[in-house]
């Protein structure tokens, strides 16, 4: 597959380290967001709600093993691999061993999961496919956190289109002409077995090595120490995404129920690409600040979270006016509950956004034991809110528990952040939460309907924005120096250079 090395991407431009790598991590989670979210998509239509909630049930037991899988070896690699070039091929090996291990420790999860509870399930039959998928997918996402640690993931999109697109297409054939759930899960886990082949050949003739695994016991122990609390860490905020759907197919008996509320979850998450996506660009380029005592770069970070914050308010009015209708439309009225669920979750976008940009970025600090108190906090009052609320409420319950959970992780986040740089006071980012506050009692409260009241509420939070300066110039021109800084000085050093000459 030389070919793909030779399509065009973002690193074939003058960029910084920092903006190559989040361009190219942002069209791959674009890309293959929306290749899956349209796949998904199609399924449903073609799918009855059985097949949908065991192909989304599926998808989220093997996602919640993939926790025990990574080890938090991607962000063990993001932070360390960067510092001694000589190193590299050591810790590159040894990351290896303990992946394998821990992939090994979380397939047997997944075997014992099927012989005690779904064997006989058509849920049961249909995850032997995502077992497969969960070792692919874990060795081939080791390879891309491997290179993204090197900041040279202009590869990723590349790959990542191609393969989500195969499986889509394929997979429309295979509805098309009558296949069913089981038919689909067999190409997921396929399609991930390929791709992992292809990912490791192409590390391996990239940086000749990464293959070998490391064989020594000091340095095993010393890697799986760090590891443990990054891997709880990162892990949390994995399985706050994939428990929720797991409990309400736990407590509830209802396929719409499973459907609606997995592909609402689904949907919410493809919302958060661009903060997911920059935060883990990010946790290589605030180490670098770290080790370099740029703190200006790391004060920079209240910018962020202001921007998600107000960025997630002007995605939620929309999706709260329009969802419902949109899915409605596409899927039948049989998933008109899926918008219902998505039309209260979306409100949370901007604050899910600033708990995973906080925990990455605490990650980044060194601050690995507060980022497990934010994620730990949010999976623990998700799944206890969701148990006390579910049976209560039902869905309506549910996306309460997910709410409380998200503003928690949220809060501690911002707290946690403040404590590294409190210049700027405490309730500086009180007002972008607040404001979303408002917009969702204008939503919820007006007479006018949502359809026509949306367009209205967005020209005002934007004017709002603006007038309010909680973005100001400055600010924006900060942001805009760190992403063309260095490909300004290197064009500068290009002329410079050729003057010489």
């Amino acid at each position: 597959m030389a070919w793909i090395e030779r399509l065009p991407t973002a690193a074939s431009f003058r960029t910084t380290p920092l903006t190559a790598t989040f361009l190219a991590l942002f069209g791959t989670q674009l890309s293959g967001r929306i290749i899956r979210f349209l796949y998904l998509l199609v399924i449903a239509r073609f799918l009855s709600p059985d097949q949908v909630a065991v192909y989304l049930y599926g998808m989220a037991v093997y996602l919640a093993l993939m926790v025990f899988a990574s080890f938090g070896q991607g962000v063990f690699l993001a932070t360390r691999l960067g510092r001694r070039a000589g190193r590299r091929g050591r810790l590159v090996g040894h990351s290896f061993t303990l992946r394998s291990i821990a992939t090994s420790v979380a397939l047997s999860a997944g075997v014992g999961f099927l012989l005690l509870h779904e064997s006989d399930s058509l849920f049961g039959q249909a995850l032997p496919f995502f077992l497969l998928a969960l070792v692919a997918r874990s060795f081939g996402d080791w390879c891309r956190e491997w290179s993204t640690a090197l900041e040279d993931a202009a590869w990723i999109p590349r790959t990542e289109t191609l393969f989500r697109g195969f499986e889509a297409g394929i997979g429309l054939l295979l509805l098309i002409s009558g296949a069913g759930v089981l038919a689909i899960c067999a190409l997921h886990g396929g399609m991930r077995a390929i791709e992992a082949l292809y990912a490791l050949s192409l590390m391996a003739q990239r940086k000749g090595h990464g293959l070998k695994p490391g064989l020594e016991p000091r340095l095993l122990r010393r890697i799986a120490r760090i590891s443990v609390t990054l891997a709880i860490g990162i892990g949390c905020l994995t399985l706050f995404a994939q428990s929720g759907l797991v409990v309400v197919k736990l407590l509830a008996s209802e396929a719409t129920a499973i459907a609606g509320f997995g592909l609402a979850m689904q949907f919410l998450t493809t919302l958060l690409i661009l903060p997911t996506v920059l935060g883990v660009a990010l946790v290589p380029a605030i180490g670098r600040a770290r080790r370099r005592g740029q703190v200006g770069d790391i004060a920079a970070i209240s910018i962020l979270v202001k921007g998600a914050l107000l960025t997630g308010a002007l995605i939620a009015v929309p999706t709260q006016a329009y969802a419902a209708w949109g899915l409605e439309l596409l899927l039948g009225p049989g998933y008109r509950v899926a918008g219902d669920v998505l039309a209260d979750l979306t409100w949370i976008a901007g604050p899910y956004a600033v708990a995973i940009l906080s925990c990455q970025i605490l990650n980044a600090l060194g601050q690995h034991r507060r980022a497990v108190v934010v994620t730990l906090s949010m999976l623990v009052a998700q799944i206890s809110a969701m148990v006390i609320a579910y049976p209560l409420l039902g869905l309506s319950g549910a996306s309460l528990a997910v709410i409380l959970a998200v503003l928690v992780g949220c809060a501690l986040g911002v707290h946690f952040l403040n404590d590294l740089d409190g210049r700027q006071g405490r309730a500086w980012w009180l007002a972008p939460l607040g404001a979303t506050a408002v917009l969702v009692l204008v939503m919820y409260a007006a007479p006018v309907a949502d359809a026509w009241l949306a367009p209205l509420l967005l020209a005002g939070f934007a004017l709002w924005i603006w007038r309010s300066g909680l973005l100001n110039a400055k600010e924006l021109a900060f942001l805009v120096a760190r992403v063309s800084l260095a490909a300004t000085d290197r064009r500068a050093a290009t002329t410079q250079a050729g003057t010489k000459a």
